[in-house]
């Protein structure tokens, strides 16, 4: 995964700019356009739009899948994306 930058003997993954600036990440065949927001952000967002927050998760690889595929291993300090269940009530 590029972005990625060793600092002190340690992997980090810099967050220069938080606040809805592109960030180009490259994969094997496409360029993905990714957005860096705060966490309140998108809670605030789903609120204003009379939804209610049932949960929130940051799925991560499992220990057997990081043994299969060590390039997971990046994920498990910090995961890819997050999911968010909401309903809104009728």
């Amino acid at each position: 995964m590029t972005g990625w930058a060793d600092g002190d003997g340690r992997t980090v993954w810099p967050v220069t700019t938080v606040r809805n600036q592109p960030i180009p990440s490259a994969g094997s065949d496409t360029t993905v356009t990714k957005y860096h927001h705060k966490l309140s952000t998108h809670v605030s967002a789903l609120t204003r739009a009379g939804l209610t927050l049932v949960a929130l998760d940051e799925p991560q690889p499992t220990l057997a899948q990081v043994t299969r595929r060590p390039d997971l291993a990046e994920h498990l300090v910090r995961p890819p994306l997050l999911v968010v269940a909401a309903h809104k009530q009728a």
